[in-house]
């Protein structure tokens, strides 16, 4: 189901001195089942926009549709708790709203809001526990008892148990180690690839949208600057100056071997196994002139 937001504004403070426009007249599509990245400095309404996703937020004016349901200013809170369990939400450091004393009690709390049985609950919880990588000795230990990355995890486990269909990411893998963000990062690309789960990801990494993203959204000053693939967003100098992005680690030493020795890569390489490609491709074609020279 596609996600459309048409002509959305959203004023925080409306009608008040300090009030503040973060979306302005936003119009914008996120396709089903793609990896969608939103990026843009900091204040462009990135995180404004997710929040729309689930109706945290209503928009000022204007409409927010996921698949045949409609957000409107005057959708109230009793229509929306079918499209909660569609939306799943991950904020930075989820693991802050853990609650239960264990944490079978904290995954399953969702689906039993839904009406699911105590016993399907649990085994719900022990699945998605394993999906974030711990086992069922977990779920009648503390979350509190866990490290920060593990609680991380339950967190996430908790919002998969209710199986959204639409997974919004926002920051989620702040002030992990490289390492645990990797792993979450491949988390959400086996959602994606294996079920079909459509991803949002809110990010300031390039690396992360380089590697796994399919569409890129640049906010800029509350609406669309552009929206296109990576490869065609970190092409765009300008879209990068003006918004202060960075590229990926690979484009930026890809550049400088271009400025240092004139090695033109036939390709931008967004990731490391692209980088390597490219060398391999370029190091065999000087080989080839070489020898036929």
């Amino acid at each position: 189901m596609d996600i459309q937001f048409k002509n959305v504004s959203y004023t925080y403070e409306a009608g008040t001195p300090i009030q503040h426009t973060a979306l302005n007249n936003l119009n914008l599509t996120i396709k089903p089942h793609k990896f969608t990245a939103i990026i843009g400095k900091t204040g462009s309404g990135k995180s404004t926009l997710v929040q729309h996703l689930n109706a945290l937020l209503k928009p000022t004016e204007g409409v927010v549709r996921i698949g045949n349901r409609s957000i409107t200013p005057t959708t109230g809170n009793t229509q929306l708790k079918a499209l909660r369990k569609m939306v799943g939400t991950v904020f930075q450091f989820p693991e802050a709203q853990l609650f239960g004393q264990t944490i079978a009690e904290d995954i399953m709390f969702g689906p039993k809001n839904y009406g699911v049985k105590p016993d399907e609950a649990l085994a719900i919880a022990e699945r998605t526990l394993k999906m974030v990588g711990l086992d069922a000795s977990y779920l009648e230990r503390s979350p509190f008892d866990l490290s920060g990355g593990q609680q991380r995890r339950v967190a996430i486990a908790g919002v998969l148990a209710l199986e959204p269909e639409i997974l919004v990411l926002d920051e989620p893998t702040a002030g992990l180690d490289p390492k645990g963000q990797h792993e979450l990062m491949q988390l959400f690309s086996r959602l994606n690839t294996e079920m079909g789960t459509t991803i949002i990801l809110v990010t300031h990494q390039m690396e992360q949208v380089a590697e796994y993203a399919d569409d890129v959204i640049v906010m800029e000053e509350g609406t669309v600057a552009k929206q296109a693939s990576p490869r065609e967003i970190f092409s765009d100098s300008d879209i990068l100056a003006n918004n202060y992005l960075n590229v990926p680690r690979t484009v930026a030493f890809s550049n400088e071997l271009a400025k240092a020795y004139g090695w033109n890569l036939s390709d931008m390489p967004l990731t490391t196994d692209d980088l390597a490609v490219d060398l391999m491709r370029y190091f065999k074609a000087k080989k080839e002139a070489r020898y036929e020279g």
